[in-house]
Formats: C-alpha cells, structure tokens, sequence
C-alpha cells in the first residue's frame, strides 16, 4: 500500500516540473525540439467551488512543424474548438476524440498562436504561445 502511495506522489511530482509553465521554455517554431504550449483548464471560480481533490487530467500541448499534438492522462470524449493564428487573424475549427489520450492536429506553419477547446464532459481548455 505504501508503494502506491509513494508512486502515485511521485507521477504527481514529475508531472508538476513537466506542466508547470514557469519551468517550461517555448522554442520558437522551426527548432528541432518543437514548442511546449501550457495548457489550463479555463471557465470556473476556483474560489468559490473548491473541489475535494485535485483534477487528474493533464493536458500537454506541443507545436512542431505544422502539426500540434495533444497528450490527456485521462479520455473526456469529443471535443471542440479553434485554433488561431495570432499573427494573421485567422481561425481554424477542430473536432477530436480525446480517447485515444494522444491526438495530432495538422495547422500548417504557426508562430504565434492559440487553442481552445471544450470536451464532452463540459471542460474549457486553453493555450497560447504567447504566455
């Protein structure tokens, strides 16, 4: 019992230093290594509705060479949303299946950029390049 205990703080533990955007250094688009983009739930008074536990869902977002892919520790069904180009103005829409935890979605050259999305289970989620 002890050793799931300590395992599950030490999952908690490294996920934090990998998602904390402090910690996290965006690389411009076109290095090798790609851009990491945080990603946060958006859309709830925290203050005011705290929750009993903290949510397990943790989302990475990661830009390279055209394609953005997305990385959920836990499924939330179709989703919905745009990406916008923050230097031309333009949008996309995109539709996804978070159940298969790991999904790509081709946008062609970015620079500056954000996503949003909502799930089937009524979470907003977004993230920007410009931080």
């Amino acid at each position: 019992m002890k050793l799931k205990v300590l395992l599950s703080k030490l999952v908690l533990l490294i996920q934090f230093f990998l998602l904390n955007p402090v910690i996290l250094t965006a690389q411009q688009p076109g290095d090798d290594e790609g851009t990491i983009i945080p990603v946060k739930k958006i859309g709830e008074d925290y203050k005011k509705h705290r929750p009993n536990s903290p949510s397990t869902q943790f989302i990475v977002c990661y830009y390279n060479n055209g394609v953005i892919s997305l990385s959920f520790s836990e499924s939330e069904g179709q989703c919905r949303g745009s990406v916008a180009n923050l230097t031309t103005g333009n949008y996309q829409l995109i539709t996804f299946d978070s159940s298969d935890l790991n999904v790509d979605i081709e946008t062609g050259a970015l620079i500056d950029f954000s996503i949003e999305f909502t799930t089937s289970h009524g979470n907003t989620y977004s993230g920007s390049t410009t931080n």
